[in-house]
C-alpha cells in the first residue's frame, strides 16, 4: 500500500506521460495508451473518458511496479533530445545510401532525413 503523498506524486507523474488516443471503428470506442507504459491500455465512449481511464490504469501499474521494486518510467516530456541519432547498418546498405546521395547531389545525412520524412 502506498502513502497518500506518494499517491499524489504518482498522479503528477501520470499527468506528464505522453498519450495517444485512437478510435476503434469495430468496437466504437476510444482507446488510450501512453508511450511510457504502452502495454497498459484503456477505453471509453469519449476521448476524455478513455484518457481518464488509462491514467487510472497507469497509476495502478506504477503502484505495482513500485511495490515490486521495479524502476518507474521517466516521462518522455522530461527528456532532452540532441537531434542526433546514431544508426548502424550493413555495408551494402551503407554503400547504397552513399551512392544515392552522390547521385542526388546531397549528403548521406540529408538523403536519410528525406527518406525518414516520407
Amino acid at each position: 500500500m502506498v502513502s497518500v503523498k506518494f499517491n499524489m506524486k504518482l498522479s503528477l507523474l501520470v499527468d506528464q506521460f505522453t498519450y495517444e488516443i485512437t478510435f476503434d471503428l469495430e468496437d466504437q470506442v476510444y482507446i488510450a495508451k501512453s508511450a511510457e507504459l504502452p502495454s497498459v491500455k484503456a477505453h471509453g465512449d469519449t476521448h476524455e473518458r478513455a484518457l481518464k481511464e488509462v491514467k487510472k490504469a497507469n497509476k495502478l501499474a506504477l503502484e505495482d511496479m513500485f511495490e515490486n521494486g521495479e524502476e518507474l518510467p521517466r516521462p518522455l516530456a522530461l527528456n532532452k533530445y540532441s537531434g542526433k541519432v546514431h544508426v548502424r547498418m550493413g555495408p551494402d546498405l551503407h554503400r547504397e545510401f552513399a551512392k544515392d546521395a552522390a547521385l542526388n547531389g546531397m549528403s548521406m545525412n540529408q538523403l536519410i532525413l528525406n527518406k525518414l520524412a516520407k
